[in-house]
């Protein structure tokens, strides 16, 4: 255990992570604008689940300009959600809005994943809908009538931004595989041998790239830290995401903090105002792209600049939050008289929530399961080690018992010996008294 001083327990890391913890556990969810929840998978900031940063983003923003935020992760899923409730934002596509109060606006943002969302049977019970690219927004029209604005994600400026510190970090990435292989791993193995890039997150270190460096998962409010210290930041999009162009947070957060960051698709990025963002589309593409950026510091860092700059005026959650809200409070006044729900969504509802505590349980279980396989294989091992210990001590007894075994016969064989017996008499005769030898003599 460390010590902090007092100086680092009030950083800007410590503080900002106290705000998001403080809108994760609902001890910011009363504003004079009205409440909004956002629907997770976990209100547990370690986790490290995406989704939830992205909600508290937006919704540290949103409580400045007055409304009340608090989160409902899957946990809680299959009850009421709090009366006080004026909008539901969903980040999760298996959340059926079944539980929602009548007169609570229910929002759909669909960064990722479009064809599950653009599927799903109850899609039109969402009053609006959120994307993060054009395309996107194209597919989910075929099965929505309403509303579908273009929200992409963001990031926060005030957790991430640029830092008096050397970059002694040429390359990093902070992608996480999440049990999967990713682009990123075929590319970063093209580099050239020796080339070092430094990995941050939930990857398999038995199957990465010979030239890696593993760090493991970081804290998400110390990744800026990461950022500064880089020249160049690696990402990917997972194939879903990059179907559509849908851009993560990775890319708005490493340009708030200063560094230079490459992605694999140049899809979406215009519509972002950032075209200029280094592309590579092939693994084969990376490394002389990665050398020429490290060759010249200057064209990286006012590249790295300017791409910033657009970010800050344009991806901020605090930009985002601005944009948002009037939106939000038209959106609340027109469904304010909604007295009832769908009695259909409400039973899917119930019978979704109960699915997923089966299959929780089931995954605690097999979680479980693993453990006590895990222990079992060790005892194992450790059994077998101690019966090899025994045996090889059982050997070395029998070799120590043979060796005596055979001492003894040799020394049998030489007291039976003619002339062991002669120099037995010999000495026993220079051992009697002189009167007894000089008898013998005579």
């Amino acid at each position: 255990m460390t010590t902090k001083s007092p100086a680092a327990a009030h950083s800007p890391e410590t503080d900002e992570k106290a705000r998001y913890e403080e809108l994760a556990t609902g001890v910011r969810g009363d504003g004079p604008r009205g409440t909004v929840v956002f629907v997770v998978s976990t209100s547990d900031l370690t986790e490290g689940k995406g989704d939830l940063y992205v909600a508290m983003g937006l919704g540290k923003y949103l409580n400045r300009l007055g409304w009340g935020v608090q989160t409902w992760p899957m946990g809680s899923w299959g009850q009421e959600l709090p009366e006080r409730t004026s909008v539901v934002i969903t980040m999760v596509d298996a959340f059926i809005p079944g539980f929602v109060p009548p007169g609570a606006v229910r929002i759909a943002w669909v960064r990722n994943w479009t064809d599950n969302w653009a599927a799903l049977p109850y899609l039109r019970s969402f009053d609006e809908i959120w994307t993060s690219s054009t395309p996107s927004r194209e597919v989910l029209q075929k099965n929505f009538d309403g509303t579908i604005r273009i929200v992409p994600i963001a990031g926060d400026h005030e957790l991430f931004y640029p830092a008096e510190t050397a970059s002694d970090l040429a390359i990093v990435t902070t992608a996480n595989g999440w049990g999967s292989d990713r682009e990123l791993s075929s590319a970063v193995d093209a580099l050239a041998p020796g080339r070092n890039v430094d990995w941050y997150g939930s990857v398999s270190a038995a199957t990465s790239p010979r030239n890696v460096r593993h760090h493991g998962p970081e804290d998400y409010f110390t990744l800026s830290s990461i950022y500064n210290r880089a020249q160049l930041v690696l990402d990917d999009l997972i194939p879903a995401a990059k179907a559509y162009g849908n851009h993560n947070s990775r890319l708005f957060e490493s340009l708030l903090s200063g560094a230079l960051t490459l992605v694999n698709t140049a899809d979406g990025l215009e519509e972002l105002g950032l075209a200029d963002v280094p592309v590579y589309s092939h693994a084969d593409e990376l490394e002389p792209l990665v050398e020429s950026l490290l060759a010249d510091d200057t064209r990286r860092q006012e590249l790295a600049a300017r791409l910033r700059a657009v970010v800050l005026e344009r991806h901020t959650f605090e930009v985002r939050a601005n944009e948002l809200s009037p939106a939000l409070e038209a959106l609340v006044e027109q469904h304010r008289t909604r007295s009832e729900r769908d009695p259909i969504l409400e039973w899917s509802a119930g019978e979704r929530a109960l699915l997923i505590g089966t299959q929780v349980q089931r995954d605690t279980e097999t979680r479980r399961a693993d453990g006590l396989t895990r222990e079992l294989a060790l005892s194992q091992r450790e059994l077998a080690l101690s019966r090899r210990e025994l045996v090889a001590l059982r050997q070395e007894l029998s070799k120590s018992e043979a060796r005596i075994v055979e001492r003894d016969e040799r020394i049998t064989e030489i007291l039976s010996t003619t002339s062991f017996q002669i120099a037995v008499g010999i000495q026993k005769l220079a051992s009697a008294p002189r009167s007894l030898r000089n008898r013998l003599k005579g």
